[in-house]
């Protein structure tokens, strides 16, 4: 039995709704999708009939739908390629897993020494990580200021690159400053 609107699938016992067509989609030639009626000519010279996009689908037509969309971290091309972590990496030949906000540091501050890396607080979210060159002491050989180098420090950000990967305008770079130990937001060093 063929009932109207609707195709008949007895074998399988399925129905499938069948619905006249109500609209047209074309492509114009800057790649825009447009909707006009049901039959109607293109639109301008040069627009070619697409299958329309699916409700709920922001649009996308359906080839473009079925394209595998950027998925993942957008921080991916980055990695080891210029971030300070990177750079103690090379410096020390390794280096603790993660941000360095979260590495195990000495906060002990009195038994800094030259060669390790030093850890800030406060820079970024993630934290902050350079490697000490050497110490200033004071007259009774405490120390009291770092000559630091360092990867990925800079106020300004890199714009071609997200906000959220914070990459700097020295990203890749050696830098070098001197920093007071003990007024500089730095939280303690590694390797212990």
């Amino acid at each position: 039995m063929r009932l109207p609107g609707f195709i008949g699938m007895a074998a399988l016992g399925i129905l499938l709704l069948s619905e006249p067509a109500t609209a047209d989609c074309w492509r114009l030639p800057s790649g825009q999708i447009v909707t006009t009626h049901a039959n109607s000519t293109p639109p301008i010279a040069g627009a070619q009939r697409v299958q329309c996009p699916a409700p709920g689908t922001g649009g996308v037509p359906p080839e473009q739908a079925r394209k595998p969309q950027p998925t993942g971290d957008p921080c991916q091309p980055y990695y080891k390629k210029g971030y300070c972590t990177d750079y103690i990496a090379q410096k020390l030949g390794n280096r603790p897993p993660g941000d360095p906000k979260t590495w195990p540091v000495n906060r002990d501050l009195t038994k800094i020494r030259q060669g390790v890396a030093v850890v800030f607080a406060g820079v970024t979210a993630s934290g902050h990580v350079a490697y000490v060159e050497r110490l200033d002491r004071d007259h009774q050989g405490r120390p009291t200021g770092l000559h630091i180098t360092e990867m990925n420090f800079s106020r300004e950000s890199n714009p071609t690159a997200p906000p959220s990967c914070l990459v700097t305008k020295n990203f890749g770079v050696v830098t070098s400053r001197t920093v007071s130990l003990y007024n500089s937001g730095i939280t303690g060093f590694w390797p212990q």
